[in-house]
């Protein structure tokens, strides 16, 4: 089957994976996940998500019969991109800005990951032609989640050791001693239970990390910033008893999530580490009831992609509170608008990923141009050519009302040749920005 594109309506003739489709479309991401622990959505914010991406579909599907009896499925995909299946049997969803075949060539994707994720992309072009065109997204998700969960501190938790020796410190362990230390030679067996940083989560982190070390991607994510590189040695230092024949093992202890009420950001990791190290059964999956893959939300990544190339603006996150604004008084009514300047007179912008502007839109930005006092509210939105749009001036205040527009080049024959096309698209769309 053909990939889909985002936000593009498709009808196809009812065929064999149309189990696939009917499991997945109609259904809200987080009902998906709670069913399917072998999905994973990106980003990890379902809870806090301002777009409510949760209750996000990943497709709406709906079926016919045609004038010759031949049924029909007509599927309406969403912001959602990436892969999902279950068996064998695997379904993409491609951005609709891609024009060249399956995930492998959706450098729009690519170069959106690279962006909002930091990530280096450039030297890693040979992962762009795998034969099964299906990219191991898992691997370029670590560096993310990775610092996110050791931001918290290195994940420790109360382990149970059977020692035999002269400091004791727990419950003696009677059996033990009888058996060791009769004729008595001055030791004790015991039992403790101590924090340690050499656990099952730890340890799961560490063969991670020896794993990507193996591959000349994993090397370059590994090596990607400062942060890493420190929390790599972190991870090394903590783990003496790692070694590979316990890879298996301490795969089946992490198979069930940790619930520390404190390391919260270590449970993505630990669910990501697992998927990586049993890369084929998360590939193509174990289980033919269940549904895997990875999802990408593309409205997301589309404003965290703007937020690098609109620095001056204030750019709140509702996930952490931060840059929130008030409509009313006594903190009431806090919004998050995407990017703003904090000056009367100024500018607010909203990142659109979708193809139209629909009514509700323009009165969200309208209400925040009212309480900021900006003399113009803007929606960024991708195209695929250059477009003009005209801003429509509202009556009160003076202000005006319009659209921006990035245009995502089209027909490159390589990722490095995408790279430099977008570039002079930036470079314009910044200078429109900078004009207004």
């Amino acid at each position: 089957m053909r990939p889909f594109q985002d936000n593009t309506p498709t009808t196809i003739p009812y065929s064999s994976e149309s189990k696939v489709l009917r499991l997945v479309a109609n259904q809200q991401i987080k009902d998906l996940l709670e069913d399917n622990p072998e999905l994973l959505v990106f980003p990890q914010c379902l809870d806090d998500c301002e777009d409510a991406l949760k209750e996000q579909y990943i497709l709406s599907l709906h079926e016919s019969v045609d004038a010759h009896d031949e049924r029909l499925m007509h599927v309406q995909p969403t912001n959602i991109v990436g892969y999902f299946g279950i068996g064998n049997t695997n379904i993409s969803i491609i951005s609709r800005f891609s024009d060249a075949g399956g995930l492998d060539k959706d450098y729009f994707l690519y170069y959106l990951l690279q962006k909002a994720l930091s990530i280096n992309l450039f030297d890693l072009e040979h992962s762009l032609s795998q034969d099964d065109q299906v990219f191991d997204f898992l691997l370029f998700l670590f560096p993310t989640f990775f610092k996110q969960a050791l931001a918290q501190g290195l994940y420790k938790e109360y382990r149970r050791y059977a020692r035999n020796d002269s400091n004791v410190k727990g419950r003696i362990d009677l059996n033990r001693h009888l058996n060791l230390n009769i004729p008595f030679c001055g030791k004790v067996a015991y039992q403790s239970r101590e924090i340690s940083y050499d656990n099952s989560v730890t340890e799961l982190i560490r063969h991670t990390i020896e794993y990507l070390r193996t591959k000349a991607i994993g090397r370059s994510l590994l090596s990607a910033d400062p942060d890493i590189c420190d929390y790599v040695r972190q991870i090394d230092a903590a783990t003496p008893s790692y070694s590979k024949k316990d890879r298996t093992k301490i795969i089946r202890a992490n198979l069930k999530p940790t619930k520390h009420p404190y390391f919260t950001k270590y449970r993505p990791l630990q669910n990501l580490c697992v998927r990586i190290l049993r890369h084929e059964s998360i590939k193509y999956g174990e289980d033919n009831n269940r549904i895997h893959g990875i999802l990408f939300d593309m409205s997301w990544l589309w404003e965290e992609y703007l937020a690098k190339l609109l620095p001056d603006f204030k750019h709140p996150q509702n996930r952490k509170g931060l840059g929130k604004i008030y409509l009313g008084e006594h903190g009431a009514l806090e919004r998050y608008p995407d990017f703003y300047e904090d000056k009367s007179g100024g500018i607010v912008l909203d990142a659109k990923y979708k193809k139209s502007i629909d009514r509700n839109d323009e009165h969200q930005v309208i209400a925040y141009m009212y309480r900021l006092q900006s003399r113009y509210g803007g929606f960024l939105m991708p195209r695929t050519s250059v477009e003009v749009s005209n801003p429509i001036h509202l009556k009160g205040y003076g202000q005006s009302l319009g659209k921006l527009f990035l245009v995502i080049p089209q027909g490159a024959e390589s990722y490095d040749a995408f790279c430099s096309a977008i570039l002079q698209s930036e470079c314009e769309f910044e200078q429109t920005v900078a004009s207004i």
